[in-house]
């Protein structure tokens, strides 16, 4: 390596780091931005991800991809199984059984509900939400 090369390094080396440092806000604006616009276009990837990651944590049996998620969105003919509202747009994944009730994580154990069923329904057993629903 010639000694203009090694000079070039360096020079760049410390350009860069003083570039850092002058504009760190700018940086950081710049990676908030580009991680929203990732988070808007993966969406449903992230929350897939985040739910197998704490059924991970808490030793659930199963897992399920985004393509499974999108697959059920059509099997229930996009609306909520409990109140029959449309959840083409807003829907939540719920596990039947739920993880602190011993249920798996796996697609067998997963629809889709409206937020509003599924807030109601928390982590009771089904069978149990199912009759102060009705009552």
């Amino acid at each position: 390596m010639s000694s203009d090369t090694k000079c070039r390094k360096e020079y760049m080396r410390e350009y860069s780091k003083r570039y850092r440092e002058e504009n760190r806000e700018k940086i950081r604006e710049v990676h908030r931005e580009y991680k929203k616009q990732h988070y808007q276009k993966n969406k449903e990837k992230y929350r897939t991800y985040n739910r197998n990651y704490r059924a991970l944590k808490r030793e659930a049996e199963g897992s399920h991809t985004n393509k499974d998620i999108q697959r059920l969105l059509k099997s229930q003919d996009y609306e909520c199984p409990v109140c029959f509202t449309d959840i083409t747009d807003n829907f939540h994944v719920d596990h039947f059984i739920p993880l602190s009730l011993g249920g798996s994580n796996s697609v067998h154990n997963i629809h889709l509900l409206c937020p509003s069923c599924n807030l109601s329904k928390n982590a009771y057993h089904p069978h149990v939400w199912l009759k102060n629903i009705q009552t």
